[in-house]
């Protein structure tokens, strides 16, 4: 009676195993091949701002679609995708809210994933997090860089100051 117990376990963490390897492998793919959108951090609650060890983040990205979203009284399922418009420095501005996935991005567009929840847009993440100590070099963050898969699948790779020069260290990329 053991041995079926105990293949059945061995089995359920060789799965587990691999997916978290193929999870890993899908997000180093994009750090090393997607493509690279940036967008403005609108202010938040300065309280919430530094948390110890991350700090809280809203794009203003995510606040124009929520009110658009909101103007048009569309219906959005709890993940959706549009395209963007990006300007010479990648920079992403709301274009449409096209949600066909069918449709292409122009050159100066990219596809980009969100989440819909609550009455609210969420664009890849809402924290960043960092080393202890170093939360006055992230104070003057202005812009959060992300590398973008062809699907539109987001990774936050470091914050920009308002000059779109990076602040702190991120292994990944240095």
């Amino acid at each position: 009676m053991r041995k079926p117990k105990n293949l059945a376990i061995f089995a359920a963490a060789l799965i587990l195993i691999g997916v978290l390897n193929f999870s890993i492998w899908k997000k180093e793919n994009i750090l090393r091949s997607g493509k690279t959108v940036i967008l403005e951090l609108a202010p938040v609650d300065p309280r919430s701002l530094m948390q110890g060890d991350y700090m809280i983040l809203n794009f203003t990205l995510s606040r124009d679609i929520s009110a658009a979203l909101r103007i048009q009284g569309l219906e959005v399922p709890y993940k959706a995708s549009l395209i963007v418009n990006l300007d010479q420095n990648q920079i992403a501005k709301l274009a449409n809210l096209e949600i066909d996935k069918a449709t292409q991005p122009q050159p100066h567009q990219m596809r980009l994933q969100y989440r819909y929840q609550k009455g609210q847009a969420h664009l890849g993440t809402n924290a960043f997090f960092f080393q202890e100590g170093t939360a006055e070099i992230y104070a003057q963050a202005k812009y959060g860089e992300f590398k973008v898969s062809q699907q539109g699948e987001m990774l936050l790779v470091r914050m920009l100051d308002a000059s779109l020069q990076p602040l702190g260290v991120n292994r990944w990329l240095n």
